[in-house]
């Protein structure tokens, strides 16, 4: 922060926002702020107008993950991306509530409510620990949203209730109903309006809300949570006024800011032990292990073992988690990785044997797992003239074909790898595997073959293919840099249009009775001819 400006990440992408409250200079180089992919400008009041600004192509939605709830983050007309982190601090809480009651009183129906509740992550998060959520929002679009979150998540068959009404209807139609609730969470605008034009303001509303609100709550409830934006009042006026409506209710009255921290700042050191395998972490990194779903959703993969963590780290990928068994707590090795992780924002899980080998393959135990944030490029992303020698992939399937030639083009000096059309996956655990580390090295770009073509269309060097059709012998062309080689599917080879995108087609000779090299050996004795004169011992 800084400037009246905050540097934000959500998932793959860095946004810049306005915040009054960033009085101090920025800490971070201005080079970092300038390689935002998205700035919104205009009015500095938190629901003043405004528009975004984007730096490359940007989609309007992108996957995001928080524990078990995979959604999307979206850019919002007045400043919004679909996602208040600071909330998180109450997700959790709530989740450690929940779930610590329902292993107390496992048969309890223990109900919660959560008003404005926008796109549900406050919802999808207990309600994956057991609890049956009522959900309520004044806007089609948020709660159409939600739903849509729900559906990524792989929760639909979760017990929650969405309903699009104005909130202090819906409360009051309650308390006449007397339905109560164990826990209620609301997270009420300054200023709103209800779907039939009803009128929301917090000076004037609140209050008369929060005097239902202690109808419905059980006599054994466990939580109200409230939280206020963009208001003048202290956190004190709004303490003073849930003591006054709840001072029948019994428990402790906590209250106070709710601050967002820099990710640095907020886990620098942060060691967490885990020895259950029902632990939210270890279900997030048992799906980013096991679904692609799960990868592209949140932006994240695994990577398995000392080696691999290392060369993440030491290569300068964000680390979200760095997850060491204890066998490796006294390696070295591990030490000083843990401490790198840790420096740079990650959290530090401590697992049990049992919780390690759960969340990696059965075939290969591991004693460290490291959980890095994706890269990955667009074809506006590459420069072709900075580069010497970039591979591009059709409908690649094999993860350890992948993972091979990832690593070959490393090994010649090559510049980065493009996937085209449906190839697997290159955060997939065996591809990563295979990678040997180069996937820390190499850069990768993916494309459409509609983009591609353009994109050869364009290359100003060679754009060479293996093909069935190829007259040249691999070891004739001049290969003039920067070369894009073109390899085609392990079964099918190359579409035909795809080589017809290609201005030399050439073959690699046999003489024995194989119908065919295997896809990454036949990459790997193109890129040798290729960078034959480039390659010293």
């Amino acid at each position: 922060m800084g400037a009246g400006e905050k540097l934000e990440r959500y998932g793959r992408f860095t946004i810049v926002r306005p915040e009054p409250q960033a009085m101090g200079a920025r800490k971070l180089k201005e080079s970092v702020w300038n390689r935002a992919d998205a700035v919104f400008s205009g009015d500095t009041e938190e629901e003043g107008p405004g528009r975004w600004k984007f730096s490359g192509n940007v989609p309007e939605t992108w996957p995001m993950s928080y524990g078990p709830a995979r959604y999307n983050g979206r850019f919002m007309s007045f400043r919004h991306v679909g996602v208040f982190p600071e909330q998180a601090a109450h997700w959790d809480w709530v989740n450690g509530k929940v779930r610590s009651e329902l292993e107390r009183v496992p048969d309890r129906p223990l109900k919660i409510l959560n008003l404005f509740g926008y796109t549900g992550l406050a919802s999808l998060l207990p309600a994956a620990e057991g609890a049956q959520v009522t959900h309520v929002d004044a806007s089609k679009k948020a709660i159409g949203y939600a739903r849509e979150n729900q559906a990524l998540s792989g929760l639909d068959n979760l017990p929650i209730r969405w309903i699009c009404e104005d909130a202090s209807k819906f409360v009051a139609r309650e308390v006449r109903r007397g339905n109560t609730y164990d826990g209620i969470i609301l997270d009420p605008p300054k200023y709103g309006r209800g779907p039939k034009g009803e009128v929301w303001d917090l000076y004037t509303s609140l209050p008369g809300m929060l005097r239902d609100l202690r109808q419905l709550l059980t006599e054994d409830s466990l939580f109200m949570i409230l939280t206020a934006y963009a208001i003048r009042s202290s956190f004190v006026a709004i303490h003073e006024l849930m003591a006054e409506t709840l001072s029948q209710q019994g428990g402790l009255l906590e209250s106070g800011e709710l601050v967002e921290q820099p990710m640095i700042e907020k886990h620098q050191g942060a060691v967490k032990q885990i020895t259950s395998h029902s632990n939210p972490i270890v279900k997030e990194i048992k799906g980013l292990v096991a679904q692609r779903k799960h990868r592209n959703q949140s932006g994240l993969f695994v990577a398995e073992g000392l080696k691999l963590a290392t060369d993440a780290l030491e290569a300068g990928w964000n680390v979200r988690y760095l997850a060491i068994g204890p066998e490796a707590r006294n390696n070295p090795a591990a030490q000083k990785a843990a401490a790198n992780a840790k420096a740079r924002g990650a959290l530090i899980l401590e697992v049990s044997t049992a919780v390690m080998s759960a969340m990696t393959r059965k075939d290969n135990p591991q004693t460290v797992v490291g959980v890095y944030e994706q890269k990955i490029l667009s074809a506006q992303d590459i420069d072709p003239t900075s580069g010497v020698l970039w591979v591009a992939l059709d409908r690649v399937r094999d993860p350890g074909n992948l993972g091979t030639i990832i690593r070959t083009v490393d090994a010649v000096g090559g510049s980065g790898v493009v996937l085209v059309s449906d190839c697997t996956d290159p955060f997939a655990v065996e591809a990563v595997r295979a990678t040997m580390g180069s996937l820390f090295h190499v850069p990768l770009a993916k494309m459409t073959k509609e983009e591609f073509k353009t994109f050869a269309a364009k290359w100003p060097g060679t754009v060479a293919a293996t093909h069935l059709k190829g007259a040249v012998d691999y070891r004739t062309p001049d290969y003039s840099e920067p070369v894009l080689l073109v390899m085609g599917n392990e079964q099918k080879g190359l579409e035909d249009d795809m080589a017809a995108a290609c201005s030399t087609l050439i073959r690699i000779p046999q003489t024995g009775q194989a119908d065919s090299l295997n896809l990454a050996v036949a990459t790997g004795v193109a890129l040798y001819e290729i960078r034959r004169n480039h390659l010293e011992l």
